[in-house]
């Protein structure tokens, strides 16, 4: 039995249990209009996601009020959308011993709260 097989189709159905969760309800409990989540790649040092590519620079939560005054907002994706990104909070997704499994960015706040 290929135990390795096995340990890696679990892994990939909880990555994906995940991702549904985020996707699904993590803007709508952080006031946002559209969330993402990356998971960072150890072997190739990238963040992915099944919809983007990033590069994860610190463990820091970032604020963005405004994307487009950023100097590391890409707009490339807004354009090929339709889509207006305003603004942006991302932060870290640590394991209990701090290593780091991804970076979660929400976008748009959708309240003043």
């Amino acid at each position: 039995m290929d135990t390795d097989k096995a340990a890696r189709l679990k892994r990939r159905k909880q990555l994906n249990a995940i991702f549904e969760t985020v996707m699904s309800e993590g803007h709508k409990t952080l006031g946002a209009d559209r969330c993402t989540l990356f998971l960072y790649d150890r072997d190739n040092e990238k963040l992915w996601s099944k919809y983007a590519l990033g590069e994860m620079k610190t463990k820091d939560i970032t604020i963005i009020s405004d994307a487009y005054q950023n100097e590391y907002f890409d707009g490339l994706i807004d354009k090929r959308t339709g889509y207006r990104t305003k603004s942006m909070l991302s932060g870290p997704v640590l394991r209990e011993d701090g290593e780091v499994l991804g970076v979660i960015q929400m976008l748009n706040k959708t309240d003043d709260d």
